[in-house]
């Protein structure tokens, strides 16, 4: 079906794609969309027809049952996929702002933060395309943090070169307690981005120059402010309207 057709990357976005169970189960969650709007008598004649009006109906229902966030996040994730793919990435809004158009906005506050991207109902390439627009090293960073778990520290304090020993990720800096750790690369999804990681290294500042010296913690600050600052410009920090914050990146892993 359209499901199949689909260009459905994995979370991190590099090279692979999304498994066969991903499409069976986003296939489910879109089929449980059409019987609502058909419940609702307003299903459209293609799934690429719907529009933000069925999303806001959808989600007015939804609300009425006493579906959860979580649910209704699970429900909009592949229908806002399947639109980007057809070329409407605007179609369904963020589930915060359908809430807040619908006057149910306080059904956010009985849940949780989601502490990931899925969990927030986000499409993992959608929301890098948005900080990669503001800095492509911010994104890249980013893509890093989801691909090893790595935290905003660690991946401002990597330096790819030391850090990448055999078949293991040795996080040497930045790391919770100042205990290093090792990260298994099993993936080639890993290999790819610490390659591309170690040529930036090569090529810019942008890696491995916070070190121990003299100064290193106002440098971390810094850096870390800037991170932030850029990620707020792509819309990602608390209260913004995505939902997540930076930390929700490492929770990809």
């Amino acid at each position: 079906g359209l499901v199949a057709r689909m260009e459905l990357k994995a979370a991190t976005g590099i090279r692979r794609q999304a498994s066969l169970k991903t499409r069976r189960d986003y296939g489910q969650r879109l089929s449980t969309i059409i019987g609502d709007l058909e419940d609702l008598n307003c299903r459209p004649q293609e799934l690429s027809q719907i529009s933000a009006k069925h999303a806001r109906m959808l989600v007015r229902k939804w609300v009425g049952e006493g579906k959860n966030v979580a649910y209704m996040r699970n429900l909009l994730t592949p229908l806002r996929r399947l639109l980007v793919w057809c070329g409407k990435p605007d179609a369904v809004p963020q589930l915060r702002a359908l809430l807040r158009e619908i006057g149910s906005e306080e059904v956010l506050l009985r849940e949780p933060e989601p502490r990931n991207l899925e969990a927030a109902g986000l499409d993992p390439e959608d929301v890098f395309r948005r900080i990669r627009a503001v800095c492509p090293v911010a994104e890249f960073k980013c893509r890093l943090m989801a691909a090893f778990g790595l935290r905003v520290e660690e991946v401002l304090m990597l330096s790819p070169s030391k850090s990448h020993i055999g078949d293991k990720l040795v996080v040497l800096q930045g790391a919770k307690g100042g205990r290093s750790r090792f990260i298994p690369i099993t993936t080639d999804e890993q290999r790819d981005l610490l390659e591309k990681a170690k040529r930036m290294e090569a090529a810019t500042v942008e890696f491995g120059s916070l070190g121990r010296g003299t100064g290193w913690k106002e440098r971390l600050t810094r850096s870390k402010n800037r991170l932030y600052y850029l990620m707020k410009k792509a819309g990602i920090y608390q209260g913004g309207p995505l939902g997540i914050t930076p930390h929700c990146f490492r929770h990809e892993y």
